[in-house]
């Protein structure tokens, strides 16, 4: 079992809830996380944050997936709708927002996301570094 926090240093936190290892950190947000929470298969968290967005993030390989934006004010909540398919945002700016979820566009991007053109000796250095040859 895995537990999420948010943080004031801007970060998430997934965490091993039996023996307390810190498993990874997202980092994505421009200011304080105010919430972090799971959708119902687990698969992705949405956090809310005072950079005025709330963002998904892919469970599977950390990868922020999504950027919901469109408040002016910090956001202090988002929860998700039981079947995933929405996202509710409350903010300091007086408005609730709800973003319409597609899960296969979510795939789709984390896929995007973590795709690298290792051709770029910039690139195969960042993930290969030192002498590697194949």
């Amino acid at each position: 079992n895995w537990i999420v926090t948010a943080g004031d240093d801007n970060q998430v936190i997934i965490w091993n809830a039996s023996s307390g290892e810190r498993l990874d950190t997202w980092a994505g947000h421009q200011g304080k996380v105010n919430q972090a929470t799971w959708s119902s298969d687990g698969r992705y968290v949405v956090t809310a944050s005072d950079d005025a967005t709330a963002q998904i993030w892919d469970v599977a390989t950390g990868l922020q997936v999504a950027i919901l934006e469109g408040h002016t004010g910090f956001v202090g909540r988002a929860a998700w709708d039981p079947e995933n398919r929405r996202v509710a945002t409350a903010s300091a700016d007086g408005t609730a927002r709800i973003y319409y979820i597609s899960i296969d566009d979510l795939i789709r991007s984390a896929g995007q996301r973590a795709v690298r053109n290792m051709s770029e000796p910039a690139e195969w250095d960042l993930f290969m570094p030192g002498d590697v040859t194949l």
